[in-house]
């Protein structure tokens, strides 16, 4: 076998740090850390392609929770007063969309 690259270096990572590598590589559509090693080291940074990410997917999610959003609206402006229930409903509808957005980054 002839080789181009005739250095090699061998790093330790914690289970936190190499979970960390791991997402990011993923995000980057980088399959191998020899790969990704060199690209960071040499060029300082890693090009995420973020198109990877079903957005038709997410938009699906997000309809209802956006239509639930606009029934609170339209009944807060009609009434000119908000009720808690209401306001906690707006919280738990943001905390959903809050939740598909780390899913997609996350790859799931």
């Amino acid at each position: 076998m002839n080789r181009t690259r005739t250095v090699g270096k061998s790093l330790w990572f914690s289970d936190a740090e190499w979970e960390a590598v791991q997402a990011r590589m993923a995000a980057a559509g980088i399959d191998s850390f020899s790969t990704f090693a060199r690209v960071m080291l040499l060029n300082g940074e890693v090009r995420v392609d973020r198109s990877r990410h079903d957005a038709s997917r997410i938009l699906a999610a997000l309809a209802p929770i956006g239509n639930n959003i606009n029934q609170i609206a339209r009944q807060v402006n009609t009434e000119k007063h908000v009720h808690l229930d209401q306001l906690d409903r707006v919280h738990e509808l943001m905390r959903s969309v809050q939740s598909l957005l780390r899913d997609s980054e996350s790859g799931e």
